[in-house]
């Protein structure tokens, strides 16, 4: 078994505290006491199992959060496999990964095959017939992370127990609340900074992680929300933390701003994963709800920088956390040094390299961090998903009826693409059927929800096309930007409004 700050702190507070309350969510609740057991019990099946690593698929709840212990106390490898993975991409996961076993959550056995774990979580292990690879030192990766996919075939990053271990630390310091902490968890758990910054770090501090299934919360995929369920969902936590895209941000101030919501525990909502706007920041401060943004990368172990309520400045991403040091390329990009990630499956190991993250930035004479745009194209959707527009664009361009297609969608809910008929006499209709046949083959964050026919095709001439044939992003967008905003602003991301 390893020794971890976290498992360490779970131990103690079952001894000191042990009926308080761990975990819970609306099918009930685990006190310290019987998450340690359940930890322990676990971890001395994971053991006899005899693998090195699993797979755990399974929706946000109390199973997920005891599965993912039960790992970092066994020493076992842990590959989340987000909800929203394609069916391609999550046979690209397990392939890449070697995954021997997957933890699944089930009523029943979901195979004859299936080991049972835990019957009162109803966590099963599902062999895979793979066996570890041999050629990737893989002794000290404790979790593997996959992006959301900003290509067909999403990375997997290799993360340490030390580097988890530091950037729990340092969140721990910079959340500044002593009394336990109530922390709700609104986004998917294989998504690394909840995870850490809130699971982690909220149980650290002996607080009480509240994990509801996604569904219960409103959110549907990665790009869907149900506003109703939504407010009915936080009302009923009424949580003293929340970790936020600005999407969701957004819906909740809207509730808070109409009277439908009143969260009168609220002392942090770290906001990340996308854009944040200086409008909403404002909104949020005049309705009193505490927001600070922040910073991070899957690549950095999660959170890199976070304003806080003793040094917070809108408009940044706040200071770097105690553990990062930082500095910038001749361009501006942001270089990170600290517990950073080993590579990439199927690269080769890394060892406590600088991150180069690709977004440009700088820092103001107080040690601020300022974000000033991405260094190369990828979208970050307002729900925090990453995607590369090349990656649509050669799928929309797949299309018979498609000449020519730029994709936008950065810090917005939706994609939209600008596209030029393969023929005049295409019309809208026609070029929706096969955008909609395309979407079919798309996780949902990578589907286009519109399109701008363009009124001339993408050209060196008219400056949207590099004389090699690259769209300029810039110029496309410039030139039909009255209408990108129009489709941006007036369509309705939620799928359900308040009555």
């Amino acid at each position: 078994m390893t020794a971890n700050a976290l498992i360490q702190r779970l131990r103690e507070n079952a001894q000191t505290t042990p009926t308080l309350i761990a975990l819970e969510n609306e099918h009930g609740a685990l006190t310290y006491e019987t998450l340690w057991r359940t930890v322990e019990s676990l971890s001395r099946t994971l053991h006899e199992l005899g693998v090195r690593r699993l797979a755990l698929e399974a929706d946000n709840g109390p199973a997920w959060i005891c599965a993912d212990l039960a790992c970092l106390h066994v020493g076992v490898t842990l590959i989340p496999i987000p909800l929203f993975f394609t069916a391609s991409q999550r046979e690209h996961l397990l392939n890449e990964a070697a995954i021997e076993a997957v933890i699944t959550q089930a009523a029943e056995p979901p195979t004859a095959e299936a080991t049972l774990l835990d019957a009162e979580l109803g966590l099963y292990a599902i062999a895979t017939g793979a066996s570890a690879r041999t050629d990737e030192a893989i002794e000290d990766i404790i979790k593997v992370t996959y992006t959301s996919g900003s290509t067909a075939q999403p990375k997997g990053a290799r993360l340490n127990a030390a580097a988890l271990e530091t950037v729990m630390l340092s969140l721990a310091q910079a959340v500044e609340i002593n009394e336990p902490i109530g922390h709700l968890c609104t986004l998917p758990l294989a998504t690394l900074l909840e995870n850490i910054a809130g699971v982690y770090v909220a149980l650290y501090k002996g607080g009480r992680v509240i994990a509801p299934a996604l569904g219960s919360l409103g959110l549907n995929g990665s790009s869907g929300l149900d506003l109703k369920q939504w407010a009915q969902t936080l009302q009923r936590w009424n949580p003293q933390t929340l970790i936020l895209t600005p999407e969701l941000l957004k819906a909740m101030l809207f509730l808070i701003a109409g009277g439908q919501l009143r969260l009168n525990r609220l002392q942090c909502v770290a906001v990340g994963g996308a854009k944040v706007s200086p409008v909403m920041l404002a909104q949020a401060a005049q309705l009193g709800v505490p927001v600070y943004e922040g910073y991070g990368l899957s690549e950095c172990a999660s959170v890199v920088s976070l304003n806080r309520p003793s040094a917070s400045r809108p408009g940044s991403v706040g200071k770097p956390l105690s553990h990062i040091s930082l500095s910038f390329a001749d361009d501006g990009e942001i270089i990170v040094e600290g517990p950073v990630y080993s590579g990439y499956l199927g690269e080769p190991q890394k060892s406590a390299e600088p991150v180069h993250t690709g977004d440009i930035g700088r820092l103001d004479e107080d040690g601020y961090l300022y974000l000033e745009g991405r260094k190369k194209n990828l979208i970050v959707t307002a729900f925090g998903r990453n995607l590369s527009p090349e990656w649509v664009e050669s799928e929309l361009l797949s299309a018979p009826c498609i000449a020519q297609a730029a994709l936008f969608g950065d810090g917005e809910p939706f994609n939209v693409a600008v596209v030029t008929p393969a023929k005049p006499d295409i019309g809208h209709d026609l070029l929706m059927q096969a955008v909609e046949q395309i979407n079919q083959r798309l996780p949902d964050y990578a589907q286009v929800r519109n399109i701008i026919i363009s009124d001339a095709p993408f050209s060196a001439q008219n400056g949207q096309l590099t004389a090699n044939g690259r769209v300029r992003r810039c110029a496309i967008a410039a030139r039909h930007k009255d209408r990108l905003n129009d489709l941006f602003q007036s369509s309705q991301p939620f799928t359900r409004s308040m009555p």
